[in-house]
């Protein structure tokens, strides 16, 4: 009996082990890893303050280790809990990764030949300052494959004009402070040009050529656009109103709102300067159905009359039939 009880508490202790423990040994590898038991499994995920990065794990509070490895996306950074990659210098974002082609490349700069003393500016960190003071800067496209970054000094989100006059075709593109995102641009190719747009704060404006070019440009700030671009925001007025416009630039739309009462008639009408043609949609409340479109053709006034079936505020759309077409328009509800 007494071998019995001796060995009874070594059975015991058997009968109560626990199970192998699937992390042990520790079957994960590399830094920033640990291991759960997932059932009767070992998985290996990585640790807090840890993100998986190309089948490793790599610190998700600093760019420590050079997470970002994908072409042209090799730029890390540090967003608190984590990191992002972006793109590389020049290269503007695609759905998903960054362009093979780079918009810009500051090692493609050199010194001017004389005349230009605005060189080196082939790049957004290298641009030269352009006042909206309409004073003349005298600059070259060479050699052939030249670029030449302006950096526009301008009120924020102001209408600038860009007066380009040159010894051959010059195409012209304006990008938002990030040197890539692309706000507008004038590829005719003309040497004589007037180049509108609306500039945000920082804005750039690229000027290329396809062979050595001699060209002046001067700018000046033409103030604030008078509607905004979107129906979001847009001014309301009331019947009896007279809405004075301008279409300013290139796929410039006005957009305001009349504020009318369900049932009862307003008679809406449109006049435009002789150098514009121009077209005005109505919408309705929710702003996707056109209710009816007033055009001014050669010259002609127009009227409609607005008949809503609900109360409300109505969305109207200004905008330019013909591409280039700028001037004054009045539009009396």
């Amino acid at each position: 009996m007494r071998a019995v009880w001796a060995l009874a508490p070594l059975l015991l202790s058997s009968c109560a082990a626990q199970p192998d423990d699937p992390c042990t040994p520790y079957p994960c590898s590399g830094p920033g890893t640990e291991c759960v038991v997932a059932g009767d499994f070992a998985v290996c995920r990585c640790a807090a303050g840890f993100v998986e990065q190309n089948s490793g794990c790599v610190s998700s509070t600093s760019c420590e280790g050079h997470p970002c490895t994908a072409p042209h996306r090799t730029v890390c950074a540090d967003e608190g809990s984590r990191y992002v990659c972006l793109c590389d210098p020049g290269y503007p974002p695609t759905d998903g990764g960054c362009a093979d082609h780079p918009v810009w490349e500051c090692a493609r700069q050199h010194q001017g030949a004389g005349q230009d003393s605005f060189e080196p500016d082939e790049c957004p960190p290298l641009a030269r300052e352009i006042l909206a003071d309409g004073a003349l800067q005298g600059r070259t496209l060479a050699p052939a494959g030249d670029e030449d970054w302006l950096l526009i000094a301008s009120a924020p989100d102001s209408v600038v004009e860009l007066a380009v006059s040159a010894s051959a075709p010059v195409l012209l593109d304006a990008f938002l402070k990030d040197g890539v995102t692309l706000l507008a641009a004038d590829h005719r190719g003309l040497a004589s040009a007037a180049f509108r747009f609306v500039a945000p704060a920082g804005s750039y404006v690229r000027a290329s050529g396809t062979q050595p070019v001699t060209y002046s440009v001067a700018m000046r700030d033409l103030g604030p656009d008078d509607f905004p671009n979107q129906a979001e925001a847009s001014p309301r007025f009331m019947p009896g109103s007279t809405v004075r416009g301008a279409v300013q630039y290139p796929d410039d739309d006005d957009y305001f709102q009349l504020k009318v009462e369900g049932g009862k008639s307003a008679t809406v009408a449109l006049a435009a300067d002789s150098s514009l043609t121009i077209a005005v949609q109505v919408f309705d409340l929710d702003g996707k159905k056109v209710l009816g479109t007033l055009e001014v053709i050669n010259h002609q006034a127009a009227t409609m009359a607005l008949t809503p079936a609900s109360s409300g505020a109505y969305t109207f759309r200004a905008c330019a039939k013909a591409p280039g077409d700028r001037g004054l328009y009045w539009l009396t509800l």
